[in-house]
């Protein structure tokens, strides 16, 4: 009788250790398995539109408009009405999504009917749809005619603080007035950002976009000195082996920081707000 009391009471002793071992490690599987789950979800890239979907390092097919898969999806490079305005005006400089900067050579060739007296206006506006620059473009032949006539014209432009996409505006001439007169191509365009320009924080400064485009380092724009400046930042790989992250060099003053690790070629190793940073244009 006491060895069965013996066997039942070891038994319940084994299934107690298991319910215990049970309790306090399921927890922390859990909770290892949502941090897995969190980490992995913080490496997710959200796309959305065509430019999302290059940024993320997908290709770009050779179309007109350009366009890109990722996901499953297939995102068509935005070029404004320029197809749907083809037969009535077309734009030789600059493209949809180029590059621009002031001042802006314009040229192209419209039908004599989008100009009167031999002009029609040109607007280039910001991000939000505010005009920054405004001009004409001259007809450069006998506009009186249903053909095309080649154009040019220049528009000199102050790049905004906050953004640098915008929208150049080529306006069919209406001295009607009438609403249902009134035409225009649009297409998207980048402003260039200069290096140099007087600033009060680094808000104020922007990116050039010859260096968005290029993906050896992450570049970021500085106010130094009350100046603009490009610089390239300084990361370091943490120590532990488990994490596979990096972080900002943090410094004070100039002496903290040391760029040797920056493969290219750089004015100064400075610290700026907060973190080191290579110069690498001011």
């Amino acid at each position: 009788m006491s060895k069965t009391l013996s066997r039942i009471f070891a038994a319940i002793l084994v299934i107690f250790i298991v319910l215990v071992l049970f309790i306090f490690f399921l927890p922390k599987e859990k909770a290892d398995i949502n941090l897995n789950i969190e980490n992995s979800n913080t490496h997710v890239t959200t796309i959305e539109n065509f430019d999302d979907c290059i940024k993320a390092g997908n290709p770009a097919m050779e179309s007109y408009p350009r366009q890109c898969m990722a996901n499953g999806k297939t995102f068509v490079e935005n070029i404004g009405n320029e197809q749907e305005k083809t037969d009535l005006i077309r734009l030789n400089n600059p493209r949809p999504n180029q590059i621009i900067a002031s001042p802006l050579e314009i040229s192209g060739e419209a039908r004599g009917y989008w100009f009167f007296e031999a002009t029609f206006p040109v607007v280039l506006t910001n991000w939000d749809g505010l005009i920054i620059a405004e001009s004409y473009a001259t007809a450069q032949g006998e506009w009186m005619t249903e053909n095309f006539v080649p154009f040019t014209a220049t528009l000199e432009f102050e790049v905004p603080n906050y953004k640098n996409n915008g929208s150049l505006i080529l306006q069919k001439d209406n001295p009607s007035g009438l609403p249902e007169n009134d035409d225009a191509l649009e297409i998207p365009v980048i402003l260039d950002t200069e290096v140099g320009v007087i600033c009060k924080s680094s808000s104020n400064c922007e990116v050039p976009m010859r260096y968005a485009v290029q993906s050896n380092c992450p570049y970021q724009a500085f106010c130094e000195n009350s100046s603009c400046v490009v610089a390239c930042p300084m990361w370091e790989h943490s120590p532990d082996p488990k994490e596979s992250k990096s972080y900002q060099v943090e410094c004070s003053v100039n002496s903290d920081c040391d760029c040797k690790q920056w493969p290219g070629e750089y004015l100064r190793c400075v610290c700026l707000d907060g973190q080191c940073a290579a110069i690498v244009e001011d």
